[in-house]
């Protein structure tokens, strides 16, 4: 993990966000994803700076079209946001944890 998903990881481990359990480093479609939740089938993604080139761009958004085909939604932070503005990152991610646990059967 790099320092960036340790910090996030910190802030959501043991169901700290809605109860939900989280788990590092888990592997759909032979991809790992940063932080997976199996229960509301929801990927984060902590990107760091050589996700800013154009390559990678194109990865990812590849990458995050087949995750979403199969179900899974994304939500993709940079490191940057994650030391600056952890809560707010936290607050978003438990946004999207209870939207999405409404809106897909578990």
């Amino acid at each position: 993990m790099t320092e960036a998903e340790k910090v996030l990881w910190d802030k959501i481990r043991k169901r700290k966000i809605n109860g939900r359990k989280f788990r590092r480093q888990y592997i759909s479609s032979g991809f790992v994803i940063d932080v997976y939740s199996p229960e509301l089938k929801m990927a984060i993604e902590v990107d760091g700076g050589y996700h800013s080139g154009e390559d990678q761009k194109v990865y990812d958004r590849e990458r995050q079209r087949i995750f979403e085909s199969i179900g899974i939604k994304v939500l993709r932070f940079k490191n940057k946001e994650v030391f600056l503005s952890i809560d707010r990152v936290v607050r978003s991610i438990g946004k999207a944890a209870q939207k999405h646990s409404r809106s897909s059967p578990l």
